[in-house]
């Protein structure tokens, strides 16, 4: 190991970075100091030590800034950096320490893992009304802090102030205390703030359509500083001396402060941006269809936007190269991020064999997947970014961002990649149990070298719940695992999931009929029903995972029993081989026979026919009734609009349908004492819920669940 040699600096108490060599046969250089200038060997070929870049570290702990101390241009993630220019650099950023990859070494710049303290939880007392903006007296949404008086607003509130006070005055005053505004920016601290409040008390959350208006008028994304100054008056203007005038170019902010480019101009009104990558200015502006803001992070970024005005990088402003913040179908892409596959090089590497095996490059992986994306073939609940809905292949995104895209694409092609198409050593290692979620990837190189997790934990739980039963030698670890094996939390690649999310998982294990039983003949009043498949792909075409999957709960009868004894009398079964039905979600025992998935089942577990795809024409059969579900209510008694959350779930609807009613002790069916159109009081937590291809709600449920009519 060899350690940065530091100047101006205060050493930290542990090593906060390293620069990993791509060739193993040279050392690691530590950095201890924040600020570190770096002396180590430059070329592969040889072991000459030389000054070739200064690395700061940055006050968000998990960046730097490199300044390029060399006679030669070096490479940071593609982009060329000349003598003495900096650039801002991240974990796994890649550094080529020569105009060209041959004969030049490389690292790669790692930031190393903080240790967290221990959190405490601080309660606060907050009254709802010190929540509230000054300008709709409602709760904060979207919470932005105005300073230097620091009062809060909405986002989309202030938005409107602000473009209204610019156009009529010289200055922006704050709403509250009429003070001069000079910068304002979101306030996520008190955004958390302001979700707890709305969660202990959900009449103070305004309606969805009034939340969708004001995001409308939301214009502050990223950190905005204000330019005041006072309109010209009409009197004789007075020359300017020369000292003022060269000291009043200096403190211009941003290349269109003082001179006029594409016909723009800033004006003293001008609302300026920072660009989050190299700390520039840049005016604020809706006029022109050029980003201005990454879509994926909703941070600044100014590359795009001087492209397009024409400006070039100079000394006087902070200016981004177009590279930085540019279309997804513009970029290019030659190594595997390194965020992909939870930063586990070793899948990383098994991901780049898989892509040589089958004769392509990187890129067109990545192309290809990307196609699937722009035309919603992928399920996007998992992506890592902002607004992953309005992600298309000409969205401009940072480089950051598109690391995240091309991590969440490689993620899909490594879970669709077929076991046939994965190296031989890949397929004889043992699968980790936890898969991508695994978090001893992350600290135990060996862990991480022996066993797969590219793969999704579903594989492991079908695995353990398809045993029909335990055979008598299983060690009592794996029966701890089965018992246990509910109580796993899943989480995917990127994001933690929900309880919900785990139990989808858990799916039940069918039972396989051997290839040699050609029929299979149902037993006394049960019924064997073919099931109908599960929807791969959603009303809009975009594939759907089998965790997102809705379970079926129709299918097609193929075959029936001979019916029960009622004392003396016979009945049969009351539906016909053919016949379209509809049964309860948790009914049966699944079989598999035939290559296609079927459900043994009773007579009596069967809901109704339906012959089309709407509910509303189910016939329900036995006691069941069908019930359309009057419509929850919308408002409080005092008029507040409710969220769908707290919404009271209904138990009062209309009768659509009736069946022909139980068997009594004689085998006869006893009529039901309701007829379509009653209104009927219901049990609020029985029956199967369904909805119609109108978006109404139905249930259908047993007569003995109906408590009342209602007239």
């Amino acid at each position: 190991m060899e350690q940065g040699e530091g100047s101006r600096s205060q050493p930290s108490d542990e090593i906060w970075s390293k620069l990993v060599p791509s060739d193993n046969k040279f050392s690691e250089v530590e950095l201890w100091l924040n600020e570190a200038e770096i002396n180590s060997e430059f070329k592969i070929s040889s072991f000459e030590k030389q000054k070739w870049c200064k690395i700061t570290r940055n006050t968000d702990l998990s960046s730097a800034t490199l300044q390029n101390k060399s006679l030669n241009v070096i490479f940071v993630d593609g982009t060329d950096v000349p003598t003495e220019d900096t650039i801002m650099i991240r974990c796994g950023s890649e550094i080529i320490l020569g105009p060209t990859s041959e004969g030049y070494l490389s690292y790669r710049f790692k930031v190393m893992p903080v240790d967290e303290p221990s959190k405490k939880v601080i309660k606060i007392s907050l009254d709802s009304d010190h929540a509230k903006c000054s300008i709709c007296l409602n709760i904060w949404h979207d919470v932005v802090t105005v300073a230097p008086c620091l009062h809060n607003f909405c986002n989309g509130c202030f938005s409107e102030w602000l473009k209204r006070s610019q156009a009529k005055h010289a200055t922006v005053l704050c709403p509250h205390c009429r003070s001069v505004v000079q910068f304002v920016g979101r306030n996520h601290f008190l955004h958390s703030i302001e979700e707890e409040i709305l969660q202990s008390d959900s009449s103070l959350r305004r309606s969805d359509e009034e939340l969708a208006v004001l995001n409308t008028y939301s214009l502050i994304k990223s950190p905005l500083v204000i330019n005041n100054g006072k309109k010209p008056r009409g009197k004789r203007s007075r020359a300017i001396p020369e000292e003022d005038s060269s000291s009043s170019s200096t403190n211009l902010a941003c290349a269109q402060c003082g001179t006029e480019y594409m016909g723009f101009r800033c004006n003293p009104n001008t609302v300026h941006l920072q660009c989050h990558a190299c700390g520039g200015m840049m005016p604020s502006r809706t006029d022109i269809n050029v980003p201005q803001h990454c879509i994926g992070c909703d941070r600044a970024f100014c590359g795009a936007y001087w492209h397009s005005q024409g400006v070039t990088r100079s000394d006087s402003f902070h200016m981004c190269a177009p590279e930085t913040f540019k279309p997804i179908a513009e970029r290019t892409i030659t190594r595997i991020p390194y965020l992909a596959h939870e930063k586990n090089r070793h899948e990383q590497d098994i991901t780049e064999r898989c892509i040589r095996q089958m004769g392509k490059t990187l890129q067109n992986v990545v192309s290809e997947w990307i196609t699937k994306l722009n035309n919603r073939e992928i399920d996007r609940t998992r992506m890592p970014l902002n607004h992953s809905d309005m992600i298309t292949s000409g969205t401009h995104v940072c480089n950051d961002c598109f690391d995240k895209l091309v991590s969440f694409l490689l993620y899909w092609f490594r879970v669709s990649l077929p076991k046939h198409l994965l190296p031989g050593d890949v397929v004889q290692r043992e699968d980790c149990w936890y898969g991508y979620t695994c978090r001893t990837q992350h600290h135990s190189e060996d862990h991480a070298r022996k066993r797969n997790h590219g793969f999704v934990i579903l594989s492991v739980i079908s695995q353990i719940l398809v045993l029909p039963q335990q055979p008598p030698h299983l060690s009592p670890s794996f029966r701890k695992w089965q018992l246990l094996i509910s109580s796993i939390v899943v989480s995917s690649p990127f994001r933690s999931s929900t309880l919900r999310s785990t139990r989808s998982l858990v799916v039940k294990s069918a039972t396989t009929v051997a290839p040699k039983y050609t029929s299979l003949k149902p037993l006394g009043d049960r019924v064997l029903i073919k099931i109908k498949a599960a929807e791969e792909k959603s009303a809009g075409g975009i594939l759907l995972p089998s965790t997102a999957q809705t379970k079926p709960q129709g299918g097609e009868v193929v075959a029936v029993g001979e019916g029960r004894a009622i004392g003396p009398h016979k009945v049969e079964i009351g539906v016909k081989t053919g016949a379209p039905v509809v049964y309860s979600k948790y009914a049966g025992t699944e079989v598999e026979f035939n290559g296609s998935k079927h459900l043994i089942l009773n007579e009596d577990d069967i809901v109704g026919i339906l012959e089309t795809e709407d509910i509303k024409d189910l016939k329900p059969l036995n006691d069941r009734v069908l019930i359309k579900v009057q419509e929850a209510e919308q408002t409080t008694a005092g008029g507040l609009l409710l969220t769908q959350a707290s919404k009271e779930k209904p138990s009062i609807g209309t009768v659509i349908a009736v069946g022909p009613g139980p068997l009594d002790e004689e085998g006869k069916r006893k009529e039901l004492p309701l007829s379509p159109g009653n209104t009927v009081l219901y049990s609020k937590y029985a029956g199967n819920d369904f909805k119609g291809t109108d978006g109404s709600e139905y249930i259908a449920l047993r007569s003995s669940d109906v408590m009342a009519v209602l007239s």
